[in-house]
């Protein structure tokens, strides 16, 4: 439900007994508060659902068999998402006078660094600027546990790559404030559970499916806690503030209150809220009304509900038109072609990296002949264009296991000129010997394989 000042629509009731009405939130939550409803209270209780409501004119009764549940704090809420706060990216205000506003879907699926990386943004930007939408729907859904495509438990390949926040702020940064930033821009979260959830906390417009989970952040810190061990305790410290900085900038874009975002990340902060008229206030330790996490051993994660119920999302939408409804617009017009060239990035990039493997192994299998020799040189050379067409590749874990990357093909494809020209000398002195190591390629490359 979304509680701005916007025109809204609304539906409740139960049975034929639908009420549907239209106009500015705070008027409708106005005529809900004189409404008789004694058995429920309107305040402090945030799970409360109702599920009937007086209808309030009989003109706009319709007989239909919809059903909805109205949370009652976030009917109360003319603010469900977070205020931005200071410093945060305020963005481009939703379209309010557009009846039937152009919608584009912009996929952030698959693995965080690869599938969702600074590549996807330009060729996304490139669909976006065509279709002139009037806003920008971040469709997210990327998530290091459960099985998402091309992820699952069994392939620690496909988990976010976590090193490279700093290339996610700017990411964020560019969607935010860059040229996109005209555009209106909403996020709603399919899965975030790992690293890809700081992108959840860099919109402020954001709704979340009913099965979607936001969470995991503390990944990222036990990653640096992990790779400074050892380290001076002063090292250590400062290293890992530096980098838990960047994710906390992630939040301070979307306008998220530090005691939010800090709970995600660390497992020691406690978390809880309570209501102070409108708005959610979030607490860093367990003193509020309601204890979302009061252990100082686990992180916080949030699925739809709680989300919803705490004010941390705008609420809950589990298809486009839910979405737009929630929005509302009870009409909207899909526009470009993002999920299919989201799709068509994704299938390319990953194309190229079978190819690069590929060319490893057959390269390995070469004779040291000029040939042989020359046909080596020319498959590792075909592995350093997709390698800078696609520089995220060589990030990947299985990718840094062989110890590829283009400054190693660089040196291989140097080796084999040489190795060229001593076969050629050998073959002018009537010799089929020392020219080359045949291939001379990285070892263990195929060992790739097992992806």
């Amino acid at each position: 439900m979304r509680l701005r000042g916007r025109a809204t629509f609304l539906r409740i009731g139960a049975g034929r007994h639908v009420v549907e009405l239209c106009g500015d939130l705070h008027q409708l939550v106005a005529r809900l508060q004189r409404t008789s409803v004694p058995a429920f209270p309107f305040v402090g209780f945030p799970f409360l659902r109702l599920t009937m409501f007086k209808i309030f004119s009989s003109n706009t009764l319709r007989t239909s068999a919809f059903f909805a549940t109205v949370s009652v704090a976030a009917l109360l809420a003319t603010a469900a998402a977070p205020i931005p706060a200071d410093g945060g990216v305020k963005g481009a205000p939703l379209p309010s006078t557009l009846a039937k506003p152009k919608v584009y879907t912009f996929p952030l699926k698959g693995q965080m660094g690869t599938d969702i990386s600074p590549n996807l943004v330009k060729v996304m930007t490139d669909d976006i600027k065509k279709a002139n939408p009037d806003l920008i729907v971040f469709q997210l859904n990327s998530a290091d546990i459960d099985t998402v495509r091309y992820m699952n438990l069994e392939n620690p390949y496909e988990q976010g790559l976590m090193p490279e926040i700093q290339t996610y702020l700017e990411m964020l940064r560019e969607l935010r404030s860059g040229d996109l930033s005209r555009i209106p821009q909403v996020m709603w979260i399919e899965d975030a559970l790992g690293i890809s959830s700081c992108f959840s906390i860099g919109w402020p417009d954001m709704y979340m499916k009913s099965g979607a989970r936001v969470g995991g952040l503390f990944a990222f810190r036990q990653m640096i806690d992990k790779n400074f061990e050892g380290a001076d305790a002063d090292v250590q410290g400062k290293m890992r503030e530096a980098w838990t900085g960047k994710m906390q900038a992630c939040g301070v874009i979307g306008g998220y209150p530090a005691e939010l975002y800090d709970a995600m990340i660390f497992e020691e902060k406690k978390l809880s809220a309570k209501f102070e008229g409108r708005d959610t206030k979030w607490l860093s330790d367990d003193s509020g009304q309601f204890i979302l996490d009061g252990s100082d051993k686990i992180p916080v994660v949030f699925d739809a509900q709680k989300a919803e119920d705490f004010m941390f999302s705008d609420g809950s939408a589990d298809s486009l038109e839910d979405l737009m409804f929630l929005l509302g617009y009870r009409e909207f017009e899909n526009v470009g072609k993002g999920p299919q060239v989201a799709q068509q990035f994704t299938d390319d990039w990953r194309r190229a990296m079978d190819k690069v493997l590929d060319n490893m192994a057959e390269a390995e299998q070469v004779e040291g002949t000029v040939a042989g020799l020359g046909k080596a040189k020319r498959l590792y050379e075909d592995c350093i264009t997709l390698m800078k067409r696609y520089p995220f590749m060589e990030k990947r874990r299985d990718m840094q296991e062989a110890g590829v990357n283009v400054t190693q093909f660089l040196v291989i494809v140097d080796q084999l000129k040489k190795d060229i020209q001593r076969a050629k000398e050998a073959e002018r002195n009537g010799g089929q010997s020392g020219g080359g190591s045949g291939g001379g390629g990285l070892r263990g490359g195929g060992g790739m394989r097992g992806r």
